[in-house]
């Protein structure tokens, strides 16, 4: 289990072309062919998509302990990601997991 939180933090019409195909985005095939989620619903939008990301290992304070069922400080791993499409930021999003 992670924890999550994202946002779409773009404002215009840059979001509205954007679909999340919820069917084929995370099959096998299409992670294998870097076409899951984001880079392909981006793609397929006629968006020239990308995506920045981050992992860092941190203690994990009250809030994602208590929704991963882990005591507070245990280690936990981070993931940071911006999602850009034609260069401009559509979505942040982190994700924590527990370390072990």
């Amino acid at each position: 289990m992670a924890e999550r939180t994202s946002g779409n933090h773009g404002h215009d019409a840059v979001d509205d072309r954007i679909r999340r195909n919820a069917r084929s985005r995370l099959t096998r095939e299409a992670r294998e062919g870097n076409r899951g989620a984001f880079l392909a619903d981006a793609a397929a939008g006629g968006f020239r998509p990308s995506a920045a990301v981050e992992v860092r290992f941190e203690p994990a304070d009250a809030r994602p302990a208590g929704r991963l069922a882990i005591a507070e400080g245990a280690e936990v791993t981070v993931r940071d990601r911006v999602l850009r499409a034609d260069g401009r930021v559509v979505q942040l999003s982190v994700s924590r997991l527990p370390a072990s």
